[in-house]
């Protein structure tokens, strides 16, 4: 056989199979196919009391109350004990530029934050800064406590739930000495608080 012959030969064929590889004739060139990841359920339940497993509530202030706004969690099967972080975080951060465009913000002093989030028993103990404890008058401290007790109410409605400063029980908050209802969320028994 002629070498020029060959030399043609062999391109050809190679050429042939790089059309083929790429039109995936070829079993053995196929790409693998992506694996669908399994399916984790994000929504448990339905009806009012339904609660999303991939978002988390976060309540901020506005003019005219209290104003809800989701947060996608990073980790759909998160704890209760993370998922709570997660949104004590997410409020603590405040609402997003966007947000506060359509008049939404924070009572919430700037620079607070979350130093964590302890399990006891039935109860949770959310420990934050000092900072949570500057400024504000008695309606800005109001709204401050109502953010925090309708974010954990709206994850945690049956647990009770109670604040720390610096590792220590918060009893009073603000210049006029605002009492801080124990626990911070309703439950029962203890409705009256975010009425």
């Amino acid at each position: 056989m002629h070498p020029a012959f060959r030399l043609s030969f062999c391109v050809s064929l190679l050429l042939g199979l790089a059309v083929l590889s790429g039109c995936q004739y070829l079993p053995w060139a196929q790409a693998p196919q992506p694996q669908a990841a399994p399916r984790v359920p994000t929504n448990l339940g339905t009806g009012p009391n339904a609660i999303d497993m991939a978002k988390v509530s976060v309540f901020f202030s506005k003019d005219q109350g209290i104003q809800p706004v989701s947060r996608p969690l990073p980790a759909p099967s998160a704890s209760s004990t993370e998922r709570l972080s997660f949104a004590m975080e997410s409020l603590l951060k405040g609402p997003t530029p966007v947000e506060k465009k359509k008049g939404i913000f924070s009572e919430i002093p700037p620079g607070t934050e979350l130093l964590g989030v302890v399990e006891k028993g039935e109860s949770i103990r959310i420990n934050l800064s000092y900072e949570f404890t500057s400024g504000g008058g008695a309606h800005s401290v109001q709204k401050r406590l109502e953010e925090i007790s309708k974010t954990v109410l709206a994850l945690n409605p049956k647990r009770p739930v109670y604040l720390d400063v610096e590792g220590k029980e918060l009893r009073l908050l603000g210049g006029e000495g605002l009492e801080v209802p124990e626990p911070l969320n309703p439950t029962e028994g203890t409705e009256e608080m975010l009425n």
